[in-house]
């Protein structure tokens, strides 16, 4: 197999599973397993807790995820680096293609009470999972492609991470999302992120 053969498959797998699931999310007002995992989560509720979620959540809000990536743009530009700079910008286009996704599925928000400001939106996909998600996948190369020591890099990476699936499960703690709808924005969001880093690569 050629030398690009693997990133094109695992590509392809992951968009035929971002397109399956969206299928079922489109026939289906939520799978097997959404109603126990998200009562399960709303039980985990406590003053302090609905703060850090919503400060988490935060992060991922249209306007805020936009906001920071057009900075992270800006500074990549006026560092010369502008490959990565059109990335970005390239992730952000394609991460308010997903958003429109939430028009053609058409799927309705869990019927429980919520936490802060009721969304107007529809449920399918997560749109701040996918912004989580193809952000964080950014901030994880170009963290990795800096000169700080090893254990530097390792520890901001985790921190990274951990806040990905932070802002996936703060939209099922504060009850607008069922867990199928933060996995659907996981599983647009991965196949973006690898092909735009596969692109990257070849340039």
């Amino acid at each position: 197999m050629g030398k690009f053969s693997w990133p094109c498959v695992s590509i392809g797998l992951l968009t035929l599973a971002a397109a399956g699931w969206t299928v079922l999310a489109w026939l289906f007002p939520f799978f097997p397993g959404d109603q126990p995992l998200f009562l399960m989560v709303q039980g985990w509720r406590r003053e302090w807790l609905n703060a850090v979620a919503l400060a988490v959540t935060t992060l991922s809000w249209a306007p805020v995820a936009v906001g920071i990536g057009l900075a992270c743009t800006a500074g990549l530009f006026l560092a010369r680096r502008y490959r990565d700079a059109l990335l970005v910008v390239m992730l952000l286009v394609l991460a308010g293609a997903g958003h429109a996704l939430k028009l053609v599925v058409q799927r309705p928000r869990p019927p429980y009470p919520v936490i802060g400001t009721e969304p107007g939106s529809f449920s399918f996909p997560s749109g701040h999972a996918i912004f989580a998600i193809m952000l964080g996948g950014v901030a994880l190369l170009l963290v990795q492609e800096t000169a700080w020591p090893r254990w530097v890099k390792y520890l901001v990476q985790a921190i990274v991470v951990l806040l990905v699936l932070a802002v996936g499960a703060s939209r099922v703690y504060l009850g607008v999302h069922w867990p199928s709808d933060v996995l659907g924005g996981y599983l647009f969001g991965l196949p973006v992120l690898w092909g735009l880093l596969w692109l990257r690569a070849r340039w």
